[in-house]
């Protein structure tokens, strides 16, 4: 599996749910492929959460990551640039969804996401709202338009009606 490469052994990979959780009937993986090997992946899951009283349909992005022997050719960003263009033209998604550490927050922020600063409520902490902002420990969370502009956001807290991915 192309994520046991590309994130070997650490503790970040195992602890993860996003690299164990099962795949749903309408998950999209993008990948990109070099010389007929893949070298970059990112997936995409559909989910319903909540922003108050308003349903969103939020493009979950997970498992991106490129082969050890093609960093730096810009696999991942290929794979992310794909993924942003199904969110703005597939009509599906409203935003696109990640949370991501800080040591990859300016690659995501150079292929269109932007961070925001919600309370972000999971499964995983029921009613104890996550801050989703470096200032608050939680890591990053960044979105990406999709059938929504980004100046439609909503303010509040956001119910992932389940796990985080």
């Amino acid at each position: 599996m192309l994520q046991h490469l590309a994130y070997p052994g650490t503790v970040e990979f195992a602890c993860r749910r996003w690299c164990h959780s099962p795949l749903a009937g309408d998950d999209l993986w993008f990948l990109y492929r070099r010389d007929g090997q893949l070298a970059g992946s990112c997936r995409l899951l559909h989910r319903r959460a909540k922003a108050g009283d308003d349903e969103l349909v939020l493009g979950g992005i997970g498992n991106v990551c490129s082969h050890p022997d093609a960093r730096g050719i810009g696999a991942a960003k290929a794979c992310m640039l794909a993924a942003a263009e199904y969110m703005l033209q597939s009509g599906k998604v409203d935003f696109g969804m990640l949370f991501c550490g800080e040591r990859v927050v300016g690659f995501y922020r150079k292929v269109g996401w932007r961070e925001i600063g919600n309370d972000i409520v999971s499964a995983s902490r029921p009613r104890v709202p996550q801050t989703a902002s470096p200032r608050g420990g939680g890591g990053y969370v960044m979105i990406h338009p999709g059938r929504k502009s980004l100046e439609q956001w909503p303010a509040g807290a956001i119910d992932l009606n389940g796990e985080d991915w």
